[in-house]
């Protein structure tokens, strides 16, 4: 399963789904959205976004908390090297 984290405006989460569906093509997987970003106030935005995909007619598969989380856990040891070298090039 591929789950794609969508952020920004429409034309972000169009770009972000479009890659995630063609990856999820290639991978015969499926792919489902995580779109938390628009409902949690934590990540301190300026500007005001909302969820726009589902204006489309595309196959629309919301990502629960579960399956963010599950995914999340199994990121493992690359996903912490990587975290650090990207903090020390910043």
């Amino acid at each position: 399963m591929i789950i794609v984290q969508l952020i920004g405006g429409l034309g972000n989460q169009m770009f972000q789904y479009a890659f995630a569906r063609k990856v999820s093509i290639l991978k015969k997987t499926p792919v489902k959205l995580d779109i938390f970003w628009y409902l949690d106030s934590k990540f301190g935005r300026d500007v005001k976004r909302e969820y726009s995909m589902d204006i489309f007619n595309i196959k629309e598969d919301v990502a629960t908390r579960e399956d963010v989380s599950k995914f999340l856990e199994k990121r493992g040891i690359l996903h912490k090297v990587i975290k650090k070298l990207k903090r020390e090039v910043f």
